[in-house]
């Protein structure tokens, strides 16, 4: 069976994977690695209509192999951009494959920060807030206390977009969700006055 997607979409066919610490290594029949969010689109369509399960990567630091998949992995290494720093409403929008370093370095520039970081910055946004990255601090929560909004591709290949005010079962559950409930393109989220400017 071919597997068929828009050309843009970068396509490699049985591509050995193995996390970050090396300690989970799985092979994955088809792995894309979408610059659009219609790409996602056009991959999830295909997936559901070959009955094949698809995973979502980041830089892959999870010790357990929830990531894993035999049949389609979608890697947002090509969806990275910080779209908008809002230092009024003191928010940020990122694409799902945004790295955490890279989100705090442009925020820095506005006087801004993520008022919860895990032990690495490295992580995507979307691997960190999917998977329940927190600090040390209990009390502040972990990064998905930070969204306020989430888009994502459904498995019927639908963009929905959910936020914390609008629809707060549907964020909730779709937030951190270990990627279940969709794959994560954009997420706004709240930021802190920085301590370093404050």
């Amino acid at each position: 069976m071919e597997v068929i997607v828009s050309p843009k979409t970068p396509l490699s066919k049985n591509v050995s994977l193995s996390n970050y610490w090396k300690n989970i290594v799985w092979e994955s029949s088809h792995f894309f690695s979408p610059g659009e969010v219609s790409e996602i689109v056009d991959i999830v369509k295909q997936a559901r209509q070959h009955h094949k399960k698809i995973r979502v990567i980041g830089r892959m630091h999870s010790l357990t192999p929830v990531f894993c998949s035999a049949e389609y992995t979608i890697s947002l290494a090509e969806m990275n951009t910080v779209l908008r720093v809002d230092k009024e409403k003191k928010t940020v929008q990122v694409e799902g494959g945004a790295i955490i370093r890279e989100i705090n370095q442009v925020i820095a520039k506005s006087g801004l920060a993520l008022s919860v970081l895990g032990s690495t910055a490295e992580q995507t946004i979307a691997g960190a807030i999917s998977t329940g990255t927190r600090g040390i601090c209990p009390e502040h929560g972990s990064l998905a206390s930070q969204v306020i909004e989430i888009e994502m591709v459904t498995g019927c290949g639908e963009v929905i977009c959910l936020s914390v005010e609008k629809q707060p079962e549907e964020f909730y559950a779709s937030v951190l969700s270990l990627g279940l409930h969709g794959v994560v393109t954009k997420l706004t989220l709240q930021c802190v006055i920085s301590i370093l400017f404050g």
